[in-house]
């Protein structure tokens, strides 16, 4: 992830926009499908390591940008998401481009009803769009 980033900050023209949508990783105790495979006690841990990661990078305000190199979809059958390697979070991409003065914008989603979409749009999706500074 950091260096797609860097590459697209590369490419991209001063004032230039660039916009992320794709699942969110980082609700706590969440761990995206692509780990499904692992057993309970490999989850377990990985959830508590994901959440002092993510507690670290606030406090050093570093972000961390973890891909899963085994994803499930690798061992067996296909289903959604299986297939997830990089486990984005909104705090590592937003840090990113703050520490390189870019202007952040949250993409408003369409506001269908129920608890589920309430939860999608919320937690489990990023949707943000960043802007280049200009010279």
């Amino acid at each position: 992830p950091r260096a797609f980033l860097e590459n697209a900050d590369r490419l991209l023209a001063p004032g230039g926009w660039h916009i992320i949508v794709c699942p969110r990783y980082d609700a706590p105790g969440y761990l995206c499908p692509s780990l499904r495979d692992r057993s309970f006690f490999q989850r377990a841990l990985l959830k508590a390591f994901l959440a002092a990661s993510r507690l670290a990078a606030r406090v050093d305000r570093r972000p961390r940008f973890w891909v899963n190199s085994k994803p499930s979809v690798l061992g067996g059958p296909w289903y959604r998401d299986a297939d997830a390697v990089h486990l984005v979070s909104r705090y590592d991409a937003v840090r990113w481009h703050r520490q390189r003065g870019y202007r952040i914008r949250t993409i408003e989603s369409p506001r269908l009803g129920g608890w589920r979409n309430f939860l999608v749009r919320n937690f489990l999706t990023l949707s943000l769009a960043f802007q280049k500074p200009k010279l």
